[in-house]
């Protein structure tokens, strides 16, 4: 019997019919068990879903506080020329200008100073304040508040604070040099211009620019700055621009 077996094929035993019944059954246990896995998953991923805890947009997960959107830093860009800088009537680093004091015993004289590079100015008994950046209005209630409010120096003051007009100088290898009014923001490149641009002569990549709050000079590359805005030097009031001449 076993010799029977060995040597004719298993289907020639088992009936086709029989055969056919296992295939089926096979197919449709492999099918079923095939979409009862999607299943399976979708409902993990749905229950995954409602336990993810959803942020509030603009707040930390931690609770912490919100951060402006955009800003990764959470700091406001800051003008080099100040918090307004488009208005005339905001003090900039350079402006010359007249602290009156009145309605005190024995007022001091008017303090005239220009604005430092850091912004500040010296008052009277020593105090420091920062100019650049407000309006005269801002500032004369700043100064007042400082000696009667925080100090307590006095009962009472009048502030009063005067601008010298505005100017910055150019010179050197440029079409029309002298002073120009300072209106606005301006930058090496701008003052050039308004000179009426380089001549033939100039030494483009040596502009020396003399800054009159401390007489430091800083020496601007306008090819540079020509194609790298960021590389054109800001000009303050009182400012001197001045374009060398090329030996080539």
């Amino acid at each position: 019997m076993l010799r029977i077996l060995i040597r004719f094929p298993l289907g020639r035993l088992i009936p086709r019919g029989v055969l056919s019944l296992a295939g089926v059954l096979l197919l449709f246990f492999a099918s079923t068990t095939r979409a009862a896995d999607p299943a399976a998953t979708e409902s993990t991923g749905s229950t995954a879903e409602k336990k993810k805890t959803t942020v509030p947009e603009g707040k930390a997960a931690g609770g912490g506080k919100a951060t402006p959107q955009g800003d990764a830093s959470g700091k406001n860009p800051v003008s080099v020329f100040g918090a307004a800088a488009g208005s005339m009537d905001v003090l900039r680093m350079g402006d010359s200008i007249s602290v009156i004091y009145s309605d005190i015993p024995s007022p001091p004289a008017a303090s005239t100073q220009q604005i430092r590079e850091d912004g500040k100015i010296t008052l009277h008994l020593n105090y420091t304040v920062v100019a650049a950046g407000k309006t005269r209005g801002d500032l004369e209630r700043e100064i007042r508040d400082l000696y009667v409010i925080r100090e307590k120096v006095y009962r009472d003051i009048t502030i009063a604070i005067q601008t010298a007009t505005r100017f910055v100088s150019v010179g050197g290898e440029v079409r029309t040099p002298g002073a120009l009014p300072h209106n606005g923001d301006l930058t090496v490149l701008k003052v050039i211009n308004a000179a009426g641009g380089f001549t033939d002569f100039a030494k483009k990549t040596s502009v020396v620019v003399t800054r009159a709050s401390d007489k430091s000079q800083i020496t601007v590359n306008c090819n540079r700055a020509l194609k790298d805005p960021s590389r054109d030097l800001p000009v303050f009031p009182g400012d001197v621009v001045f374009v060398k001449k090329s030996i080539w």
